[in-house]
């Protein structure tokens, strides 16, 4: 009974006192701004059992100061589990989640604290500006006008078509504004114009003269049909304008859902192929005695060109959710669009990453699965910025997959192109000349299959097949930042 009544208050008070010696040191690492030491001590204390509210304060404060906001992020959550309602665990946390970018995450916290600790932050709950850009490019469209007859009509040479989307230009504007601390909106517009061109590869009857028999004062003329290789160029233009609105809220400071809707109207022209016969007609018999004059007439099959024009409005319409577990967070959303007549349901899942727990290296891997046509298709996205230096950022960006008709970026981008896109890959860099400019360059390269339709002989239906080609586009842009 001895044993048993002074083995648990030696055993509390041994902790105790390791317990103090822990915070001791910890306090004066913090004194002495000596933020590492403070890190391996506050540590080494968890690692043995020792907790405290002013521990995990002490900790958060040392990885902010260390530039790791991801895990200063950690402690201030601990700490303020500790004791709710904190008003400095809540000032610090804000500051974890403003250093990540989690704007209306930290903004949602904002709204829980107590007018003094709101005033600190120095973030106004009114309306509020965040950045404004205008971005201009051009972009490299199919070189298809080399294709020769052969190459587009097939090996039986018959008939062929095509439509490629040639040079275009963009231009794109957008502006970020915060209504409320917990509400993110961007507002923006694009224009792009593409030159079109619809080739087709037809043989064109022409009667060739064979021989002349000359029966006194009458000649008779002999033909035969012959078909000579023609390859025709219609040129078009298309025109897309569109609307673009995002909407973020914050439920929690964990969490937050986006919003958006992608609107765009498309005018172009295109011309048609119809299959039809025409009537070549020749002098067969002349007499010039009498007048006699007599003529052949032979039917041969041709080709007839129509231009129309057709109008559409696509959308992309979306909910994402964004969730966020320390320096890890998932992504999750669900679209639902239609383009070109093609109504489509998009799923698409991924993550977050920041390896250093700071965004001067973001990591992001995101999975679309796509249902249209009876069938799901699937695309993948990569992605890695990195912040070089206080004023360059960096940023690669791989999509590889079924890209046709997929929504990216919240739908800020959408792929309804005519060829089929295999994969695209995109590098930019920014670079603040200022604390309110930054210039930014993007180049993309893009490699499609482009389709193409060819005749077989003794088939009313035409067979597709298709090549690779590739396109650059070049992006530049300023952005103010307020």
């Amino acid at each position: 009974m001895l044993i048993a009544a002074t083995f648990p208050l030696s055993l509390t008070g041994q902790n105790a006192a390791s317990f103090a010696r822990y915070d001791s040191l910890s306090y004066d690492d913090y004194q002495r701004r000596d933020w590492k030491q403070l890190i391996a001590n506050a540590e080494q204390a968890l690692s043995e059992g020792y907790d405290s509210y002013y521990l995990r304060m002490r900790l958060g404060i040392a990885f902010l100061e260390t530039f790791k906001p991801a895990l200063a992020e950690k402690h201030f959550r601990k700490a303020l589990a500790m004791t709710t309602d904190d008003r400095n665990a809540k000032y610090f946390l804000f500051k974890a989640l403003s250093y990540q970018l989690k704007t209306v995450e930290s903004g949602h916290l904002f709204q829980t604290m107590d007018a003094n600790t709101q005033w600190a932050t120095g973030l106004n709950s009114g309306f509020k500006p965040v950045a404004a850009h205008l971005d201009a490019g051009y972009s490299t469209g199919n070189s298809i006008e080399n294709r020769s007859f052969e190459a587009l009509s097939g090996e039986h040479g018959l008939y062929g078509q095509e439509y490629a989307e040639r040079d275009n230009l963009i231009y794109d504007a957008g502006f970020h504004f915060q209504p409320s601390p917990a509400w993110l909106f961007y507002v923006g517009g694009q224009h792009i114009g593409i030159e079109t061109n619809d080739r087709f590869a037809t043989r064109e009857f022409a009667l060739q003269r064979d021989s002349i028999i000359s029966i006194g004062s009458a000649k008779a003329y002999y033909f035969h049909p012959e078909a000579a290789e023609s390859i025709r160029d219609f040129a078009h233009d298309l025109q897309q304008n569109s609307v673009y609105v995002q909407a973020q809220w914050a439920g929690s400071d964990r969490w937050s859902l986006v919003a958006a809707m992608h609107l765009l109207k498309v005018r172009r022209g295109f011309t048609v192929s119809t299959p039809g016969t025409t009537n070549l007609t020749d002098t067969s018999y002349y007499n010039a005695s009498d007048g006699r004059l007599e003529h052949y007439t032979f039917e041969v099959p041709t080709v007839n060109f129509n231009d129309i024009s057709w109008n559409t409005t696509d959308y992309s319409l979306s909910l994402h959710g964004r969730f966020h577990f320390g320096r890890l967070s998932a992504l999750v959303g669900l679209g639902r669009a239609s383009f070109n007549d093609t109504s489509l349901l998009q799923l698409n899942a991924g993550y977050q990453f920041l390896p250093l727990c700071n965004l001067q290296l973001v990591h992001q891997g995101e999975i679309f699965i796509l249902s249209y046509g009876r069938k799901p298709h699937f695309a993948y996205r990569a992605s890695l910025a990195w912040k070089a230096t206080r004023r360059l950022s960096l940023e690669s960006d791989l999509l590889a997959g079924a890209i046709n008709n997929l929504s990216e970026q919240y739908g800020y981008i959408v792929y309804n192109n005519p060829e089929n896109i295999r994969f695209k890959v995109e590098v930019s860099a920014a670079w603040l000349i200022s604390p309110h400019l930054q210039l930014q360059l993007r180049y993309r390269l893009r490699q499609a299959e482009q389709p193409f339709r060819y005749a077989i002989p003794e088939n009313t239906n035409l067979q597709s097949d298709s090549y690779l080609i590739e396109s650059n586009t070049f992006i530049g842009g300023i952005k103010w930042i307020f």
